[in-house]
Order: structure tokens, then C-alpha cells, then sequence
């Protein structure tokens, strides 16, 4: 059973030049211990999908569809309800923690007032489990970093103190069973992403997570992620086994992303694969796949109508007019 499915989730904004989609019928399921991967380029609705499952969106936000948590649809709750979830039940790390921590507050009082938030414990017992989870996420000198303000703190040293917060409970209380990480290592140079990749992986097999990885990087998801959910402009094009999705892709859109992931052993001084064309705009009006302008697969059957995710194989769906030729090719 699923801890948490997502379903015919949509998002639209209310603006000045009338009402723009920017999340349509995304559906998805995870699992306790899984770590789906969300990718995407910039625009896709990655972000927007993950705010929407917290309700945290703007008001000028529209939300529909089901978010299926522990039993409960959380779109369906009164707002105090939801309060209840938000940190206890599902946490989220920010994608640039500089600007979702407090400048002006001590590292220690904004992880004990998020456990206060809550958790009925006193201030002593909010400190005492702000430590415990600070050495958690192996932050040197825990004691230290409580007193100290986030300028105080380097890059990685602050995304390790998000998802402290993110995470921190009182001694024998529930943690967070869903954590959704929006690219938890962007601006953070290789060597501290993969420390964070590391204790993302460390810390689902320690309490027993369910992540959302949200990133545009196809390197973070290869490896961190069991499974990949690929979207364009607002809709999921293709999910799988990671495995299964990097070796054949179905859709010509995650192809084009894994051909233009720089590698080592590619050739030096000639020009870098592309994606040609640019993602649509989406209040734009398209009849038919959405890619269709910048696919080099596109056939005249792509101009009839937004193609359904399909089962290509088992456990792997693409929304692809020719996603029956993946199939024929692995019969």
C-alpha cells in the first residue's frame, strides 16, 4: 500500500491575462523507503507539484485532484488540519536554504520552535531533540552551530541544517514519514552534493522515509532515486524503475534529457547535444503533444489530441503516441 498517491493532481494560477496551468493531471504513488525521483527543466511544474502536495502555494492558486496521505486526502482538509501535517506528517527542504532559514535567528531557536510547533515538550526537550537530530545530519560541532546565525554557516552546512528541521521529533515521537526535498543540492559543488545525496540515502534507511527528489539533474537522480517521474511543461511524460527509464527511455523527451547529460568521455571541442526549440509557454493553446515541436520522432498522429500515460511495460508508463514501439522492441 501506497503512503502517499497523488492523483489527476492539477495546479492553475489566476493572473491578469486570465487563468494558466501550471500542473495538469499528475499522478504518482510512494512508498515508505522509496525515493522517487521528480525531473524536469526549469518551468516543468516540479516545484509547483511539491508545494501543492504541502499547500503552501499562493492564493492565487487553484488545486484539484486527491493527495492521498496515510488514509487522508490532504486537499481536503480544513486548514487547521492541515497545520497538523505539515512537519509532523509530511516536511519539505526548501531549494535555497539561505532564504527559508531566519537571518536573524539562531540556528538552535528555529529548529526548537519548528518542535514546538508540534510537539507539546518544553523548551529543554525541543533543544535536546534539535541536537540529537543536528548530529544526525553529522553537523560538526552541534552545540556550537545552535548559537549561531545561518551566515554563520556554509552552504551544505545549511542545507544539512534544513533538513535537520525538516526531520527533528522528541525522543519516542513520530517523525515525518514524507520528506520532499526541491533540489537539495542546487549551488552546492560536487563533492558536498554527493555528501548530501549520502545523507538523504542514510537517513530514508535510518527512520524509514519516503523522499520526493525534485531536480532538473539527471546525475542526483541516478544516484539517489529507486524510481524517476519525468515532467514537461506540467504534466508527468514518463515513470519507472530508475534502472528500467535510464536504460530504454520511452519518451523522446527523456531521451533528448539523458543525451545531453555531459559525460567524461565525450568528444572534446565539438558542440553540446541540445533539446532544440524551447518549452511552451502555458497559457499557450497546443492541439496536441505538447513536445511535438521540438521532438525528432513526431509523426502526423501527434497533432491529434494530448496522448494518455500508457503502460509500455510492467511498472513503467509513457504519454507518447509511439510508446507501443518500446514495447515491441522489448517483446
Amino acid at each position: 500500500m501506497s503512503l502517499l498517491d497523488v492523483r489527476n493532481l492539477a495546479v492553475t494560477f489566476d493572473t491578469p491575462r486570465g487563468l494558466v496551468p501550471a500542473v495538469r493531471d499528475v499522478a504518482f504513488e510512494l512508498k515508505t523507503g522509496e525515493i522517487l525521483g521528480l525531473v524536469g527543466e526549469s518551468g516543468s511544474g516540479k516545484s509547483a507539484t511539491s508545494l501543492a502536495l504541502m499547500r503552501i502555494l499562493d492564493p492565487t492558486a487553484r488545486i484539484s485532484g486527491q493527495v492521498i496521505f496515510e488514509g487522508r486526502d490532504l486537499l481536503a482538509l480544513p486548514e487547521n488540519e492541515m497545520r497538523q501535517v505539515r512537519g509532523a506528517g509530511l516536511s519539505m527542504v526548501f531549494q535555497e536554504p539561505m532564504t527559508a532559514l531566519n537571518p536573524v535567528m539562531r540556528i538552535g531557536d528555529q529548529i526548537t520552535e519548528a518542535l514546538r510547533a508540534h510537539h507539546r515538550i518544553s523548551t529543554a526537550e525541543a533543544r535536546a531533540a534539535a541536537l540529537d537530530m543536528l548530529r544526525s545530519v553529522a553537523i560538526s560541532e552541534p552545540e556550537v552551530r545552535m548559537r549561531q546565525y545561518p551566515h554563520h554557516l556554509s552552504g551544505g552546512m545549511r542545507q544539512r541544517v534544513m533538513i535537520a528541521m525538516a526531520l527533528a521529533a522528541p525522543v519516542h515521537a513520530k517523525r515525518p514519514a514524507v520528506l520532499i526535498a526541491d533540489e537539495p543540492t542546487t549551488a552546492l559543488d560536487v563533492t558536498i552534493q554527493a555528501q548530501i545525496l549520502d545523507l538523504l540515502k542514510s537517513l530514508r534507511d535510518r527512520f524509514g522515509l519516503a523522499i520526493l527528489l525534485i531536480t532538473h539533474d539527471l546525475g542526483v537522480v541516478a544516484e539517489t532515486a529507486d524510481r524517476v517521474a519525468v515532467m514537461y511543461a506540467g504534466r508527468i511524460v514518463e515513470c519507472g524503475p530508475l534502472r528500467d527509464v535510464f536504460s530504454s527511455p520511452a519518451h523522446p523527451y527523456t531521451r533528448g534529457l539523458l543525451r545531453i547529460a555531459p559525460t567524461l568521455d565525450g568528444a572534446r571541442g565539438g558542440k553540446l547535444p541540445v533539446i532544440p526549440g524551447a518549452a511552451p509557454n502555458p497559457s499557450e493553446k497546443i492541439p496536441g503533444c505538447w513536445f511535438e515541436p521540438r521532438c525528432e520522432a513526431r509523426i502526423p498522429a501527434c497533432h491529434e489530441g494530448v496522448p494518455e500515460l500508457a503502460v509500455v511495460a510492467e511498472n513503467r508508463a509513457a504519454r507518447c503516441v509511439r510508446s507501443h514501439e518500446v514495447q515491441a522492441g522489448a517483446a
